[in-house]
């Protein structure tokens, strides 16, 4: 379910300044959309699997995963896009996903899962480092994590640190999003 463009403009407009980040959940951004894609064309890393979205904002990719995953939890540290995201699986029928608040930058406790999905959680270069290492964490327990970002500077080294374990990578021309599959030993 997308927000009303008028309500979502609201919300940017009565952030503050420093905090205005807080109303990209709102929108569908490209690399949400390039997960997406990857998902339905590449189904064996979501088919039967449990499936764990972080950062999701609308969560389009783990309603696409919802289809066939046995199933999906997808996070947000913003309520009103965990509210949104319980209402999509709602309207979609979805009864194997649950949305939760959840904060990768706070939080310890991870859901188990086989699959781990991300789309554009790289865009504050101050915690690229926390996400490579949930990433590189999670890899350790065996799952399989599907990325998609904006090939954009803050997300450098994040990029590098986690290049090795990809399997598979692509580049969108048009969008330059950068989309990846990792896996194996850590």
């Amino acid at each position: 379910m997308l927000p009303d463009p008028d309500d979502a403009a609201a919300l940017y407009a009565a952030l503050p300044e420093g905090e205005r980040y807080k109303g990209f959940w709102t929108r569908v951004w490209p690399s949400a959309l390039a997960l997406s894609e990857y998902i339905v064309n590449n189904p064996e890393h979501t088919t039967n699997k449990r499936v764990w979205e972080i950062a999701a904002g609308l969560g389009v990719p783990s309603l696409f995963a919802a289809k066939n995953a046995s199933s999906v939890i997808c996070s947000d540290y913003i309520g009103d896009a965990v509210d949104n995201m319980v209402e999509s699986a709602r309207l979609n029928n979805f009864k194997n996903f649950e949305a939760i608040e959840w904060d990768f930058t706070k939080e310890d406790i991870r859901p188990e899962c086989d699959t781990v999905l991300i789309s554009d959680a790289n865009y504050d270069g101050n915690q690229n480092q926390e996400l490579a290492s949930l990433i590189l964490d999670e890899l350790k327990k065996g799952r399989t994590i599907i990325l998609s970002t904006p090939n954009r500077l803050s997300g450098m080294g994040f990029l590098d640190a986690i290049l090795p374990y990809c399997f598979y990578k692509s580049v969108n021309e048009n969008s330059g999003v950068f989309a990846a599959a990792l896996g194996g030993n850590v």
